[in-house]
């Protein structure tokens, strides 16, 4: 008992011990720091020595993104030496229209401080408005030199690599006497600001531009609500276009439809669920998973079918019977492999994370073959493509010309890769989209369209118009992706959104060999 007692006396010495440290510590050592600071901030005067912000430059090392300084005007009246009407003449020769938003502020006595909104003055101009009472603070803003580039991948660019373009500030201590004057007496030191950095990317110019105009040609032409294109080089995963006439780029999911059928078809080949001789035998009537039914688009059925037939026809019923031969567990798999399930780190801002399910429901799971019931950014599925075009290797999607990392491993068997393209070919060439096909242009692509979910239920008029492919089918040049939402003369990827993709491949073959 005795013992007890000693502990506890002992543990509360000790409680009282450290808690009398810890408020001497506060009281006294804390505010040393403080202390020291003081004569710093009293005998220094303190200037923040900007640093030089980065510049974005496209493949070609041309500026797509310059910084530029303008400054915002700020006007304390007590220390003006000019009359008002003055000082407003002087101010409207370089701003026409200030006097109008400014008079009234100017003239109230009471209003001592006037911050001026939404004009900036550059350099020159404010060298000749050196006046008491006028005070210009820096703005920073970016310049986009080539008006002819869609400006939202420049701005998600600008956000993602904010930081490297930023820079960052130093000082210059100088030291002052009691009415604020430097002392020349004393020495000054500084500490160097750290300038931004350039960022190089791998954006192509022309094949930008032409992306652009064809895009918002198909925009128009098809009335759709958006429109987006994606451009990769497929050994490198490098972004060499990037259009997005909507929405923030790699920050919209969608559902890909059709255009996943090459997909799961792939992943079926490669793990030997099915051989490249396979046959729809059940792909004579429409198939019923509990109280589901698939059919086709046209309601058609296409008895025996073999693969380049599923593909040609977009054989809805034939992917749901070769998802099945799949089974879940290798889907999943080859979905993770491909980056389907996460975001796929693109050197854009902000990049929007897929929806994943934690549960696959058999009906699920069938129209998961024709890319129905999971969403993912276009990004991400135009990477997914890409593989089949880059010998069954995944390469995540960048801008920056020099990557610090690059996420590329082997998802699928160079066999595997011979035999969708020649489905893929066939398919093309002699399927519907090939009325758009220029003769010397080889193509292994796929068409889709996709119902959008509204309210938990698929909408019978939105849909995501799409096209994906690469040329040519061996040792391609390009992999891209073209997608129009809501086009209301036609809501068919092979009459929408191929015709574009054409339109674009021909124009950009000869500027990638």
């Amino acid at each position: 008992m005795i013992k007890l007692r000693l502990k506890v006396i002992y543990f509360t010495l000790l409680a009282f011990f450290a808690l009398g440290f810890s408020r001497f510590f506060v009281w006294q050592v804390l505010p040393s720091f403080s202390r020291r600071s003081k004569p710093l901030l009293q005998n220094y005067q303190i200037t923040e020595i900007l640093p030089l912000p980065g510049q974005i430059l496209s493949a070609d090392s041309f500026p797509i993104s310059l910084p530029q300084t303008k400054y915002q005007l700020s006007i304390y009246k007590p220390d003006l030496k000019e009359k008002i009407d003055t000082l407003l003449n002087r101010l409207e020769k370089n701003k026409p229209g200030f006097s109008a938003a400014y008079l009234q502020s100017l003239a109230n006595p009471d209003q001592k401080w006037i911050t001026v909104q939404n004009i900036l003055f550059d350099p020159g101009e404010v060298a000749t408005l050196n006046l008491p009472g006028l005070n210009f603070e820096p703005v920073s803003y970016r310049l986009h030199p080539d008006s002819t580039l869609n400006s939202l991948p420049l701005l998600s660019l600008e956000r993602y690599y904010s930081r490297q373009l930023t820079g960052k500030s130093g000082f210059l201590f100088t030291p002052k006497d009691a009415v604020n004057q430097p002392l020349l007496s004393k020495k000054t030191w500084q500490i160097l600001p750290v300038n931004g950095q350039n960022i190089t990317t791998s954006l192509c110019r022309p094949c930008q531009f032409v992306v652009d105009q064809a895009l918002r040609r198909g925009l128009d032409n098809y009335q759709a609500e958006s429109a987006l294109a994606i451009l990769l080089q497929p050994q490198t995963g490098a972004i060499l276009a990037f259009s997005d006439l909507s929405a923030t780029p790699a920050a919209s999911l969608f559902e890909p439809g059709s255009i996943f059928k090459p997909i799961v078809m792939t992943m079926a080949l490669d793990s030997q669920k099915i051989s490249p001789d396979y046959r729809c035998h059940q792909c004579h009537r429409p198939r019923t998973i509990g109280p589901d039914t698939i059919t086709n688009w046209d309601q058609s059925v296409y008895p025996d079918s073999d693969l380049k037939n599923i593909i040609k026809n977009s054989d809805n019923i034939g992917m749901s019977y070769i998802i099945d031969q799949l089974g879940l567990d290798q889907f999943l798999s080859y979905f993770s492999r491909l980056s389907l399930d996460r975001k796929t780190g693109v050197d854009l801002s902000p990049e929007a994370k897929p929806l994943t399910k934690k549960s696959w429901p058999a009906i699920d799971f069938a129209t998961a073959s024709f890319g129905q019931g999971f969403a993912i950014t276009p990004l991400q599925m135009a990477a997914a493509f890409n593989t089949l075009a880059n010998n069954g290797f995944y390469l995540a999607p960048h801008f920056n010309s020099s990557p610090t990392k690059t996420n590329r491993h082997q998802v699928f068997k160079t066999s595997s890769l011979n035999t969708i393209a020649d489905i893929l070919r066939y398919a093309t060439e002699n399927g519907v989209v090939n009325q758009f096909r220029p003769p010397s242009l080889e193509v292994c692509g796929k068409s889709g369209t996709a119902q959008i979910a509204v309210n938990g239920k698929y909408s019978e008029n939105q849909s995501y118009a799409s096209y994906v492919g690469f040329s040519p089918c061996r040792q391609p040049l390009f992999t891209l992706l073209v997608s129009f939402k809501n086009p209301k003369t036609s809501p068919w990827g092979s009459s929408t959104a191929a015709p574009i993709w054409f339109e674009i491949a021909q124009k950009i073959s000869h500027l990638l060999y």
